[in-house]
């Protein structure tokens, strides 16, 4: 689809998870009902939570056809503001 036309996205930086992360560049996209990381950055978590596989999901619309959802998790997100 293209609802992601013209749409920007909220760039800020900020933490996943705990403080004790380190500080990354995060982008927000207010339409979405989920944020995506890789499996490769949740490892780098300090004390990452329990991947749930519960719930099926796919991706269709901005990655490849190809792209995997491993589980997901709940975990706090915290930003810079000024």
């Amino acid at each position: 689809g293209k609802l992601a036309v013209g749409i920007s996205v909220l760039a800020v930086q900020g933490w996943v998870r705990n403080l004790s992360n380190d500080l990354i560049h995060l982008r927000h996209d207010s339409c979405a009902d989920v944020s995506l990381i890789s499996l490769e950055y949740y490892k780098t978590l300090v004390n990452p939570p329990a991947i749930k596989k519960q719930t099926k999901m796919n991706l269709w619309q901005l990655t490849n056809k190809d792209s995997k959802i491993e589980g997901y998790v709940s975990m706090h997100i915290f930003t810079l503001s000024e």
